[in-house]
């Protein structure tokens, strides 16, 4: 790759490929020179200075515990303390977490010795304490495109935080097969997509939480190229609107996880899969199950590891992906997760179900279904709608939107509650917060 290609945009900077391993380099003969063959932790809020690092510390260090930087401190000491990383370092200083005193490494066999550096994930935690997932650069990069000579014709915007999964693949993508990657500095929505405008990005990678946000835009101005989607399920209606919205764009639904890696991608613009990916391998070599609770098993041709990794795989090398699956005609389709379900007198209602019918309506945005305790029937279904026009008649609106969901839906799933917000909230790697 040309050392002057652009790689990355952040604040107002355009770093090329030269500069990027320089500074790499520059770290590694300097602040980070104690760390051949050990273990470390990296908390970096300065985006370029984590790229800089993980170019720095790969094949160099034994180990790297990314941790985003919006992590609570106790849970990340706790992580720090569980992988037994003995040095930290923020983007500017580098501490010894061991009060003992690390053994002095000859730094001058690192040149001869480039190690197979473990790079060790969080998992987000939102059903519990994230898990540790341990990786290599092999692993993550299993499905990433290299052909450098096309990378130079898409220009990424990064929409997750890079620590996460998610956010990293976008990186690595962008990295490897040398495309640009635009980084907001930004937190606010609309100053984010002034960013890609202004940037050229014609790549995104994002929830469907995320682009529903997006498509609410009267015009965004984007002419993208490259649209994938994940993390949550995504629906027939939103890749509908995607299609009419960006209609010269490749869409892909990426199925991955932290523990699964990139299991899966799907770019026939039909929700979920098709059946036959249960028989035969998928098109990126992993294996397929439904168990008999109707979970999603994958077997992943690039397998993590670590102590959370061995209690999730089975003794036939798969994972349950704890995400409940139903065979319909000729594809398999997400019905949401099997620990998120709301209980009515002991039958079982999916959320995102119910809202994939109220969102059918069309003064509705964007809809959020969650649980409220019951003393009779143990939880009800409420759903907090966001609305196009604040002037139409809530109350009729509200009658519409119950009459749509007796059409589609068994009694109990109907919302019994159905209050209007201004907005949902989202979690920092693009989700709704339920």
């Amino acid at each position: 790759m040309e050392s002057d290609r652009p790689l990355v945009s952040f604040n107002d900077k355009l770093i090329d490929v030269g500069e990027l391993i320089d500074c790499a380099h520059e770290l590694r003969a300097g602040t980070l020179k104690d760390l051949f063959n050990q273990d470390v932790a990296v908390c970096i809020s300065d985006s370029l200075t984590y790229i800089q690092s993980l170019i720095a510390l790969d094949g160099f260090a034994k180990s790297i515990l990314i941790l985003p930087p919006s992590l609570n401190s106790d849970i990340a000491a706790a992580l720090i303390k569980e992988s037994s990383c003995a040095y930290l370092f923020d983007g500017k200083s580098l501490s010894n977490l061991n009060e003992s005193g690390i053994p002095e490494t000859k730094v001058q066999t690192a040149a001869s010795n480039k190690l197979k550096t473990n790079w060790i994930l969080a998992t987000s935690g939102t059903t519990g304490t994230p898990k540790l997932i341990y990786h290599t650069l092999g692993s993550l990069i299993s499905t990433t495109k290299q052909d450098i000579s096309r990378g130079k014709d898409y220009c990424w915007g990064l929409v997750y935080e890079p620590t996460r999964f998610a956010g990293l693949q976008v990186l690595l993508q962008s990295l490897i097969s040398g495309s640009k990657l635009v980084i907001p500095s930004s937190n606010n929505f609309n100053e984010q997509i002034s960013t890609y405008i202004e940037g050229k990005v014609n790549a995104l990678s994002a929830t469907p939480s995320w682009w529903r946000k997006l498509l609410m835009l009267p015009n965004s101005n984007l002419r993208l190229k490259v649209i994938s989607i994940g993390g949550e399920i995504v629906d027939q209606t939103l890749l509908n609107q995607l299609l009419q919205t960006f209609q010269s764009a490749k869409i892909t639904h990426i199925y991955a996880s932290t523990e699964a890696g990139v299991g899966f991608s799907v770019k026939d613009g039909k929700a979920g899969f098709p059946i036959e990916w249960l028989e035969e391998s998928t098109d990126s070599k992993v294996k397929l199950k439904v168990s008999n609770e109707g979970h999603l098993l994958i077997k992943p041709r690039a397998s993590a590891s670590g102590k959370a990794m061995n209690e999730r795989v089975n003794a036939d090398g798969f994972i349950d992906t704890q995400d409940l699956v139903q065979i319909i005609d000729d594809r398999v389709l997400f019905k949401g997760r099997s620990n998120g379900a709301i209980n009515i007198g002991g039958s079982k209602v999916q959320p995102e179900e119910v809202e994939e019918v109220i969102r059918h309506h069309p003064q509705v945005k964007d809809v959020l279904v969650l649980p409220k305790k019951s003393a009779l029937i143990g939880e009800l279904v409420q759903a907090k709608v966001v609305i196009k026009d604040e002037s139409v008649d809530k109350k009729l609106l509200k009658k519409e939107i119950i009459e749509l969901c007796k059409s589609s839906l068994e009694g109990y799933k109907v919302p019994a509650l159905i209050s209007y917000v201004g907005a949902l909230e989202y979690n920092s790697t693009g989700k709704l917060i339920r």
